[in-house]
């Protein structure tokens, strides 16, 4: 048993120290129509221009803001969000301010992979086939966004994990 102030005073203090070096904060990163996606991301003067940039450079816990606008998407999966927990957010609150389309036949338009607790909120998605889709053991949330012109006959969210 340990009766010496001293020492018992010495053990709190290193667990505080320990404790606080564990703590990581989650970071940031910005998003906007008039970004760059060779910029760090790391403020709205140094935004990325697309979200999926903004996604690999982010880890999990990190939250990643998208301003006003219109972003255009590809050929492919536009965002694909794989091993990672992030939220990805409208900056306004309103999902008529974001608006995230395919500019031609574009499979999905979030696509969820090996990755848990993702979010999506506060946009429009638009014009894929699928607005958001989800692989096996992949979960998170969709809340406050408009899905919009999602291909016929498929959905706007498919779910082969959990949302």
């Amino acid at each position: 048993m340990i009766n010496s102030p001293k020492i018992l005073k010495g053990i709190l203090l290193l667990s505080v120290v320990l404790i606080g070096l564990g703590e990581v904060k989650a970071a940031t990163n910005y998003v906007a129509v008039g970004g760059s996606d060779a910029n760090s991301g790391a403020d709205w003067a140094n935004a990325k221009l697309t979200i999926s940039n903004a996604v690999w450079a982010s880890a999990n816990g990190d939250v990643i803001l998208v301003s006003n606008g219109t972003y255009w998407v590809g050929t492919t999966n536009d965002v694909v969000v794989t091993n990672r927990s992030v939220t990805i957010r409208g900056v306004s609150g309103n999902p008529a301010d974001v608006l995230v389309a395919a500019a031609n036949a574009v499979p999905t338009l979030f696509y969820i992979v090996n990755s848990t607790s993702v979010v999506i909120e506060a946009m429009t998605i638009s014009n894929g086939r699928y607005g958001v889709k989800t692989a096996a053991s992949s979960t998170g949330t969709v809340q406050n966004c408009i899905f919009s012109s999602i291909y016929a006959n498929r959905n706007a969210l498919y779910l082969a994990g959990v949302m």
